[in-house]
């Protein structure tokens, strides 16, 4: 998925727009907008808040039914990074938006 715009909320919306006009699939548009209090964390620490693709599919699985490949798909559009926990595995580097 390629994304223009350059803010982290305009690259949200800009993934709710595409999901309005077919683009995309809706339950990308629900994880897209599940982020909206979240941020890349682009020097995540060992003990930082990180997630796995389950943990996010997990998360939303009342919602709505996501494959490890979308949520893939959106978190790298959104900008965030994979960190490799020698314990864990593969995680995304989430932090809370500070305000």
């Amino acid at each position: 998925m390629k994304l223009t715009a350059t803010t982290y909320l305009e690259r949200i919306n800009e993934i709710e727009d595409m999901v309005n006009e077919g683009k995309l699939p809706a339950q990308m548009g629900i994880l897209a907008a599940s982020l909206t209090n979240h941020r890349p964390d682009p020097n995540p620490e060992p003990d930082s808040e990180k997630l796995s693709s389950a943990d996010i599919r997990d998360r939303l699985a009342l919602v709505c039914d996501l494959t490890l490949n979308e949520i893939a798909e959106v978190m790298t559009a959104l900008g965030y990074r994979v960190y490799v926990d020698p314990i864990s595995g593969a995680e995304w580097a989430v932090r809370e938006n500070a305000g």
